[in-house]
């Protein structure tokens, strides 16, 4: 079974870590960066995690990386304005086990070989 490529966009290093701490421990591969990037390549990942913070102020610019990078599971301090054009919503903090989870959700519901 070919390993999971997860995806996680967070620019404050401490919730970085603590994503890739708990998204690891399910044996997930993760890739981060600080913000959206252009340089990026969808097809290699299965799932984005994207905190609100990494969004930026270019609106246009962030729906077609959310389009690109489905399922996308953006985590907000809030409901967010952009929760009905990703895969969902989680709200920080407290993000262990629901972030797995809708990990998990995110992956059955794509389109995966």
């Amino acid at each position: 079974m070919p390993t999971v490529q997860i995806l996680v966009i967070a620019p404050d290093s401490d919730l970085r870590r603590s994503l890739r701490f708990a998204l690891e421990a399910e044996r997930f591969a993760v890739t981060w960066r600080t913000g959206i990037d252009a340089a990026l390549v969808p097809a290699a990942y299965d799932c984005t995690i994207v905190d609100h913070d990494a969004l930026g102020g270019n609106a246009a610019a962030v729906r077609s990386f959310i389009r690109a990078f489905a399922p996308v599971v953006l985590l907000a301090n809030h409901p967010h304005e952009l929760s009905p054009e990703v895969f969902c919503t989680l709200l920080k903090p407290g993000l262990g086990a629901p972030l797995i989870a809708a990990v998990h959700e995110a992956l059955a519901r794509a389109d995966r070989p």
